[in-house]
């Protein structure tokens, strides 16, 4: 067989010095397998005595090329575009439906997945470890491999975890998002700079990213409970001026 051309009808076409058939096999779709034979025709201008000699020869030939289609015929279509888009702060980008191999480049990130019971594979945790987090936070995960500061992650290492889903923030790592989504597919999100409700609106991305959505609206509806139980703590009469932030046990970071 010198020339196989697929279209809506496939055209086999048998050369030799003198002689030029041409076999025009019909297929039909189907939408579980790439193709299925469902009729063949022989077509040519030569004699019959020319036409037999050469369809002999090249029989052979063709029973072997129609049992391969057929073999080719049973495996079912697999999809090149498997997982779900998820809408962050630069766009869309195509994650996993579970990622298992998560690397966070901001504190809140980690407090979010924490929150899922999920332990990144690595964290930007400025080389400090578990000090580097809430102990709240910290008691909740298991061990991860630092990637670097949270200013300057290390691609290198970020690279060498094989992840399948990078977590960067907006305004930390905005201009290494191309080097990011070259390592694995990255989602961008307000934390640092982001207000307090830019920082829920983060963890719903994270949970849908994760394919934990509905665990993670669980816990945001726990959190804004939370919330409601201090402030209902305050007598409607007074006023008060709150000021957001993480105590530590050497210090107090404000919001």
């Amino acid at each position: 067989i010198r020339r196989i051309l697929f279209s809506g009808s496939t055209f086999l076409d048998f050369i030799n010095e003198k002689h030029s058939y041409s076999y025009d096999i019909s297929l039909i779709s189907h939408p579980s397998y790439y193709c299925r034979i469902i009729g063949v025709q022989r077509y040519s201008e030569n004699n019959s005595q020319e036409k037999n000699m050469v369809i002999r020869k090249y029989r052979l030939k063709l029973l072997s090329m129609l049992a391969f289609v057929s073999i080719f015929a049973a495996f079912p279509l697999t999809s090149v575009h498997a997982g779900k888009v998820i809408t962050h702060e630069m766009g869309e980008t195509t994650v996993p439906d579970s990622p298992q191999r998560i690397v966070v480049l901001e504190f809140s990130f980690v407090d979010a997945l924490a929150s899922l019971g999920v332990t990144p594979v690595g964290i930007a945790d400025d080389k400090k470890g578990e000090k580097a987090l809430i102990p709240e936070v910290a008691s909740k995960l298991g061990e991860w491999t630092p990637v670097g500061t949270r200013k300057q992650p290390s691609l290198e290492v970020v690279s060498s975890l094989n992840p399948d889903l990078i977590i960067a923030d907006l305004k930390r790592h905005e201009a290494i998002v191309g080097d990011l989504n070259g390592i694995a597919p990255t989602i961008v999100l307000r934390g640092l700079q982001g207000t307090y409700e830019d920082n829920v609106a983060s963890m719903s991305v994270i949970g849908e990213a994760l394919g934990l959505g509905d665990k993670m609206e669980k816990r945001i509806a726990e959190h804004r409970s939370a919330i409601e139980a201090l402030a209902a703590k305050v007598p409607a009469s007074e006023s008060r001026t709150v000021l957001p932030g993480v105590v530590w046990a050497d210090g107090f970071n404000a919001h």
